[in-house]
């Protein structure tokens, strides 16, 4: 997961051994991830990974210019 400019940054939500990842980059990708705790090997695992496109990000200042 490797964070471009203007992405907002991803949420992390962690419970006992489950974790859930959400990202939202400036083209509008939304992604999603399911992270498990492996107790033998003391690591996170990517379990599940979705996408899913949604609305491009515009950052004000760059609107104002347009008007």
């Amino acid at each position: 997961m490797e964070q471009g400019e203007g992405d907002i940054k991803p949420s992390l939500y962690i419970n006992q051994e489950e974790a859930l990842i959400l990202e939202k980059k400036v083209d509008g990708e939304n992604l999603y991830h399911e992270l498990t705790f492996d107790k033998e090997t003391n690591t996170w695992v990517k379990e599940l990974e979705k996408e899913k496109m949604g609305n491009l990000l515009i950052h004000p200042n760059e609107n104002e210019s347009k008007n």
